[in-house]
């Protein structure tokens, strides 16, 4: 399994973060550009995919630099037949995040984890304090997963 790193330029309210996933490509970009997409098929900017697809369970992170609060995290779901391979919302994902101890918690959802095209799949959680939340991603079989946006508020 690679695992890619990248540190995102970009901040959300304030949230500094670095970006790790599993199974990606050289990069991992396209996840909280600001971006707003118009459908799931729309790639008019950067987009976020996993690559390989022998691993069943896949994962993409986001790392602050000092801890947060989260209570809501919202994707969109990429949906795109592409020459070396397809990329489709998937079966199933889920939310973790790290305590300060450094155990992993699956976050106490207050909503369904949606896998909708061409909208925003919003979650809501308990509120959790936290210097990294993971989202878990199992694609659908014979297809990756991608997504357009992640955003964690």
């Amino acid at each position: 399994m690679r695992i890619r790193r990248l540190t995102s330029s970009r901040t959300g309210g304030g949230k500094e973060r670095e970006v790790t996933a599993s199974s990606s490509l050289e990069w991992v970009w396209g996840l909280n550009t600001g971006f707003d997409p118009k459908s799931s098929a729309d790639i008019d900017k950067n987009y976020f995919y996993f690559w390989e697809s022998e691993h069943p369970e896949k994962w993409v992170q986001y790392d602050f630099k000092a801890p947060v609060t989260l209570s809501e995290s919202k994707v969109y779901w990429l949906n795109l037949d592409h020459y070396d391979g397809n990329y489709r919302s998937p079966e199933y994902w889920s939310l973790m995040v790290k305590d300060s101890r450094g155990n992993w918690a699956d976050v106490v959802k207050t909503d369904p984890y949606g896998v909708a095209l061409d909208k925003y799949n919003t979650v809501t959680f308990q509120p959790a304090k936290t210097s990294v939340v993971r989202m878990k991603v199992k694609p659908q079989k014979g297809n990756s997963a991608g997504m357009l946006a992640w955003r964690v508020n």
